[in-house]
């Protein structure tokens, strides 16, 4: 995964804790560009990355579709935003509103 690049790609596996099992999920990423993200006074540049996670065992219908800006000046993921519908969530995005460069 690391270093980013734009284009580049990987797969990857999780397992949740489900409310009667374990599930694992499959993920597969990649780089699809390189965004300025504006977080407050700040415009960062952050790699646009791409997610498409499944259930591996397909149980569960439904596809989640992340998508997710890492900031490497900020060392964080600096957005994220999440569309499908194959469990329910408590948050469908989420953004960092300041930042402040170390010194």
């Amino acid at each position: 995964m690391f270093p980013l690049a734009v284009g580049r790609a990987w797969r990857y596996s999780r397992t949740l804790d489900g409310q009667r099992e374990k599930i694992t999920t499959q993920l597969d990423a990649r780089v699809a560009g390189w965004d300025g993200l504006r977080v407050g006074d700040t415009t960062l540049g952050a790699f646009r990355i791409e997610i498409i996670e499944t259930d591996a065992a397909v149980r569960y219908s439904g596809v989640l579709h992340w998508t997710v800006w890492f900031a490497p000046d900020a060392k964080c993921v600096a957005k994220w935003e999440l569309a499908g519908g194959m469990v329910r969530v408590s948050a469908r995005s989420a953004e960092l509103v300041e930042f402040r460069p170390g010194r």
